[in-house]
């Protein structure tokens, strides 16, 4: 039983020791001033938003549309050969 609870306070100390590090790490000194560095903060409502769906922008999408004039070129090279049979 002892054996077990040695153990156990061991594994806790651990965990202790590394989670003081690892807080510790967390702090940079720059000139002697300490550092410290903030948490990263997801922001979706600010980053990466959704256009919303309007008429307005739909239209925009619609007429922004490139439309391939090849095709044009090739019906015109076909109706000529065509002829020239």
């Amino acid at each position: 039983m002892t054996k077990n609870l040695l153990y156990g306070a061991l594994i806790v100390i651990v965990i202790i020791g590394f989670t003081i590090f690892w807080k510790n790490s967390q702090k940079d000194e720059i000139n002697g001033e300490e550092v410290v560095t903030p948490p990263i903060v997801n922001d979706i409502a600010t980053e990466n938003q959704t256009p919303v769906d309007t008429s307005t922008n739909i239209n925009n999408d619609v007429n922004n549309i490139q439309v391939d004039s090849g095709i044009d070129n090739d019906l015109k090279e076909v109706d000529t050969d065509i002829g020239t049979l």
